[in-house]
């Protein structure tokens, strides 16, 4: 069976995003896998395991072993239980903002259960745009979509309960062809979370490792590999002393209230820019 998931996923790696493809049958299950128990139901759900067979080897081959061997059905429940079905990846015709509303309904689920996962990784690809294309939407507005559910994620965590004991990163995926005075491959890094100094610009030198690597001293993680055992974490970013102080929730009347309302739909004729 593992021959078989190689075959079928590689190829499809390169053809599609596998990511969407398992959205647009999984999505509508979202609600049934929430724990682990609830995903052990679902696999015995042959509307369900057939189709996710078929994505991940090609036949019914997984479907099968999933009702022959217990064990197998429960590591597998562990893993769905710990990936949101209705979680949109790689697709900038669709809201970051509606990313955001599928992961603040996930993350609620978690704090309802009073067990929230100790590491979320999410992506808003939305900043990424289509170059200066004006499809699906011009730069500028995809771009507000993104700082509009980055803004909605980061106002969620800081509003419950978990907010002492956060820490959010955010990176952009990669450089790309936007060199400044300095380098072609410098990006930006944000620290967000009581522990983090407030109001300051950290100058030292961080790369995507040292992000990891911070991620992995946070959790006492040992390190993925040698680089990353390397990389040196990014200390300067925290404070001596705590603030738990929760950031201030914008108000309707300020200028985050339109950028929160975006939606494609709402853009069926492209804005005038301005030149950089």
């Amino acid at each position: 069976m593992v021959s078989k998931f190689r075959a079928q996923m590689m190829p499809l790696a390169s053809q599609t995003d596998r990511g969407n493809t398992f959205y647009q049958f999984a999505r509508r299950y979202a609600s049934q896998a929430r724990t682990p128990r609830d995903a052990r139901k679902l696999l015995d759900n042959p509307d369900f395991v057939r189709p996710l067979s078929l994505f991940l080897t090609g036949d019914q081959s997984l479907a099968s072993a999933l009702a022959k061997n217990s064990g197998l059905k429960g590591r597998f429940a562990e893993y769905l239980a710990r990936y949101p079905f209705d979680y949109r990846s790689w697709d900038l015709a669709f809201s970051d903002m509606d990313r955001a509303q599928a992961w603040k309904a996930d993350f609620e689920a978690q704090v309802a259960r009073g067990s929230v996962a100790q590491l979320s990784y999410l992506w808003l690809p939305n900043d990424h745009t289509a170059g200066a294309a004006t499809n699906p939407l011009p730069p500028l507005q995809l771009v507000a979509q993104n700082d509009a559910a980055l803004g909605r994620i980061i106002e969620t965590i800081a509003n419950s309960p978990i907010w002492n004991e956060s820490l959010i990163l955010v990176t952009e995926d990669d450089a790309q062809n936007g060199p400044d005075h300095v380098d072609a491959t410098r990006t930006v890094a944000l620290a967000i979370g009581p522990s983090v100094k407030r109001g300051v610009i950290v100058h030292d030198r961080y790369d995507q490792l040292s992000m990891l690597r911070t991620i992995e001293v946070v959790l006492g993680l040992s390190p993925l590999h040698r680089s990353n055992a390397l990389a040196v974490p990014m200390l300067g970013i925290f404070a001596d002393t705590p603030d738990t102080t929760r950031p201030a929730t914008p108000q309707p009347s300020t200028h985050l209230a339109p950028a929160d309302r975006i939606r494609f739909d709402q853009f069926n004729t492209p804005v005038k820019q301005s030149p950089p």
